[in-house]
């Protein structure tokens, strides 16, 4: 039963992502965060990395580079390529230390 419970789990967390991945190609950026926020809460490391920069850029969220780098390192340490990267090559031009202090 705890297997079914678990796919079942699954299930749902890639749904919210696929709507999420839906109303952020239409340009329904609330709606987006809210969906990728479901997914994301659940541990999907796709929608951590895309939840990070609705937060970036200002989509449907507030602007808060914190979140979004929080986001990205729990993604990241899934092993998501795209939050990898973003860490990575945002990390060396120094972007995030300077978005990150007050």
């Amino acid at each position: 039963m705890e297997s079914l419970a678990c796919a079942s789990r699954q299930h749902e967390l890639a749904e919210a992502l696929g709507r999420g991945m839906r109303h952020k190609h239409r340009g329904d950026f609330e709606a987006a965060a809210q969906a990728f926020s479901i997914a994301a809460h659940g541990g999907n490391a796709v929608a951590q990395y895309q939840l990070a920069c609705l937060h970036l850029h200002s989509r449907g969220v507030a602007p808060d580079a914190a979140e979004a780098v929080s986001w990205l390192e729990r993604s990241a340490a899934q092993g998501y390529v795209n939050a990898l990267a973003c860490l990575a090559t945002d990390g060396e031009s120094g972007h995030w230390r300077l978005a990150l202090e007050p």
